[in-house]
């Protein structure tokens, strides 16, 4: 059964799914999910693990990036960067771990994060063991999840604790698709040279995924998917899917304390969209 499950379930949202057919499918699919998530850390922490679980629980700090999409959607590819994002004054534990736990190196003491997320971190460091990456971007004091609404893409939406996951936009990122935010826009705008985008941008070098200005891809109305609505985060609704698999560290409970606002576009772009104020005109 675990075999059949970890071969052809790849998305989480699948395999979880099995989650609520019996008391015994239940332990089953969370031990899979459980031993996905160890596989994908195991190269960035080696036999720390359950150390690094605790203090990502302990931190309230969360996994996006690579490590995010391939939990979501499954991979043969081992990710080479482990990118963590954590509260507002929480970042020198951290630091102090992975120096002296995981004997990681603290390199380029210049490095910044991809313009895109602007004013919404107080610090980024990166540190590197090899040719493998683990990048801590300290939030603001308004909060975590205003770093994920400002990522350049929809394909960086993605975030996970060691027991649970949240995707924003889960019906475009399942499919691939990564639209672009405003942020992104943005930062071209700000930039003496012109950020182009293709099928890497910002801090999601996700070559699968496909990058759209605009929701024209639709060919339809984009209706309550508009990326020029406002969203709430604690409103999970269809614009973000919220799962877990261990309820010691579920995401749910960081998403109904979130007060974060955002939106994807300033505006719509979309041909057929009513929300479109050429269609308004």
């Amino acid at each position: 059964m675990v075999q059949i499950m970890c071969q052809y379930l790849d998305h989480l949202p699948d395999l979880l799914s099995c989650m609520h057919a019996s008391n015994e499918l239940n332990d089953i699919t969370s031990a899979v999910a459980t031993k996905r998530f160890n596989d994908i850390i195991a190269p960035f922490v080696g036999a720390h693990g359950g150390e690094m679980r605790h203090l990502l629980h302990i931190a309230t700090t969360l996994i996006t990036g690579s490590c995010a999409t391939q939990m979501l959607m499954g991979s043969d590819k081992s990710p080479k960067n482990l990118n963590l994002i954590t509260p507002f004054e929480c970042a020198d534990v951290l630091y102090a771990y992975i120096v002296s736990d995981l004997q990681y190196a603290h390199v380029d003491t210049d490095a910044t994060p991809h313009r895109a997320f602007g004013d919404s971190l107080n610090s980024f460091v990166i540190f590197q063991k090899g040719d493998l990456n683990i990048t801590v971007s300290e939030a603001t004091p308004d909060g975590i999840f205003n770093v994920i609404t400002s990522s350049p893409t929809t394909a960086d939406m993605t975030i996970m604790t060691p027991g649970g996951l949240a995707v924003f936009y889960p019906h475009w990122t399942m499919r691939k698709i990564a639209l672009e935010s405003h942020r992104m826009r943005r930062a071209n705008f700000d930039s003496e040279e012109q950020v182009f985008v293709g099928p890497s941008v910002g801090c999601a070098g996700k070559s699968i995924f496909s990058v759209e200005r605009t929701t024209n891809f639709l060919e339809e109305a984009c209706r309550a998917r508009c990326p020029s609505l406002w969203r709430n985060i604690a409103d999970e609704g269809e614009q973000i899917l919220v799962i877990k698999w261990d309820e010691r560290y579920s995401m749910k409970a960081l998403v109904r304390r979130s007060e974060t606002m955002w939106c994807l576009a300033l505006y719509c772009q979309n041909r057929f969209c009513c929300y479109n104020p050429d269609n308004n005109a």
